[in-house]
């Protein structure tokens, strides 16, 4: 498909981006969040409904993101389709990474900022599905957080986690921080690697239009990983090391681009 000119493809983009939000806002008020309160009356299996809820919600978000963007695919490896009873380590370049990854397992949890706890039933909703943060917060739920964290991987779900903290904004690798390390080794838990590409360019950070007329290819792989005594065996700081060592070998690497500025000052 070739490129459209930009006064064709704006409407476009701007059509498409209303839709995708009617669709995140409205469908969600109508139909999914009666669904989730009611997840509420049924306490002991409510991580697992609510997790399922936000598997459909977002699956659903995803098929129509394809439906309206016929310049857009969605390439997921067997291998990640494969994933359970695992923390997964992934690189980060979109508001798009953890829905996506949402929509791919029926369950499964990560790591948010605190601030989204805090907002009304959105938060309610995260702290449901037993989403934590990265942080103990002062009404001291992070152990229960992890126990529900414990619970989820022995059920065959994954944690999935985005130790750079926060999106880059060239397709980059930037530092890792060592808290899912040391979180999986609290675990015991194993390590994924899974690279996710190409959802930066379709809603780029810090754009509010999703960029539906270029051809994209939205890929989701697995990269490699390690097993629970391998991570056991091994130092937080050095597990992320070797993980980012892995991502920067198929990405732009931040700290490489400032040695070789560096190098031709």
């Amino acid at each position: 498909m070739r490129h459209l000119p930009r006064f064709v493809s704006l409407p476009v983009d701007l059509l498409v981006t209303v839709a995708l939000w009617v669709y995140f806002i409205g469908g969600f008020a109508t139909i999914f969040l009666p669904l989730y309160l009611v997840a509420m009356v049924v306490p002991w299996r409510r991580a697992a409904h609510t997790q399922w809820l936000n598997f459909v919600f977002f699956s659903g978000f995803f098929g129509l993101l394809r439906i309206l963007t016929p310049a857009l695919r969605l390439r997921v490896s067997p291998e990640v389709r494969r994933l359970r009873s695992a923390v997964v380590i992934c690189n980060h370049q979109s508001y798009l990474d953890p829905i996506l990854l949402s929509s791919l397992f029926r369950r499964h949890g990560t790591i948010v900022k605190p601030v989204f706890f805090r907002v009304p039933v959105f938060g309610w909703i995260l702290d449901a599905s037993g989403f934590m943060a990265p942080t103990a917060d002062r009404s001291g739920r992070m152990l229960s957080r992890v126990e529900r964290v414990t619970e989820l991987l022995a059920s065959g779900g994954i944690l999935f986690v985005f130790p750079e903290g926060t999106r880059s904004r060239d397709t980059t690798v930037g530092p890792f921080k060592t808290g899912a390390f040391k979180l999986a080794r609290l675990l015991n838990a194993p390590i994924e690697y899974v690279l996710i590409r190409n959802t930066g360019r379709v809603f780029v950070p810090g754009h509010f239009l999703f960029r539906t007329c270029v051809p994209q290819t939205m890929e989701v792989v697995r990269l490699g990983g390690l097993d629970a005594q391998q991570v056991q065996d091994s130092r937080p700081e050095d597990l992320a090391s070797d993980a980012r060592a892995a991502f920067a070998e198929v990405l732009p690497d931040k700290s490489a681009d400032r040695t070789q500025g560096r190098g031709h000052a």
